[in-house]
Parts: structure tokens; sequence; C-alpha cells
């Protein structure tokens, strides 16, 4: 019959000796199948063209036509020693 102590050896051992091999070959990172991956193309947006104007030279006019009234903020009475036109 085997030692009880054998067992407690023998798994671990066992364990080690089958994941550290998968765990090396899979870290290796070399590998006769792997193609070189192509990155994703990010379509570019679209771009909107400008508006063209033509253009002619000739007089800019800027007329504003307002009506109302002009009233004194500040109105006093004067007063003159001679009569006539100031």
């Amino acid at each position: 019959m085997s030692h009880p102590g054998f067992r407690t050896r023998l798994y671990p051992a066992l364990l080690a000796s089958v994941l550290f091999p998968l765990l090396f070959v899979a870290c290796s990172g070399t590998s006769a199948n792997t193609a070189q991956a192509t990155p994703t193309a990010i379509p570019l947006p679209v771009i909107a063209e400008k508006p063209t104007y033509q253009v002619q030279r000739g007089e800019l006019v800027s007329e504003l036509i307002f009506t109302g009234r002009i009233a004194p903020v500040d109105k006093h009475e004067l007063a003159f020693a001679a009569d006539g036109r100031v």
C-alpha cells in the first residue's frame, strides 16, 4: 500500500507537470499560424464643400431712415436785455 503523504505530493507534482508546459506554450507569443492583425479602418467624416460667391466692384450704400421727435433733457428760460435775433 502507498503511503498517505505520497498522494499529497503526487497531485501537485502532476498538476505542475501538466499546467506549466501549457502555460509556457500559450505565453510564448510565437505561432506559425498567427497572421498579422490589420487595423480597423476608421471612416473619415464627410467635409462639406464651401460655397463660392461671385463678387463685383461697386458703391456700397447703407441708409437708415428714422422718424421721431427731439426734446431737450434740460430746459432753461433765458432772458436778454436787447430784443432781436441771436
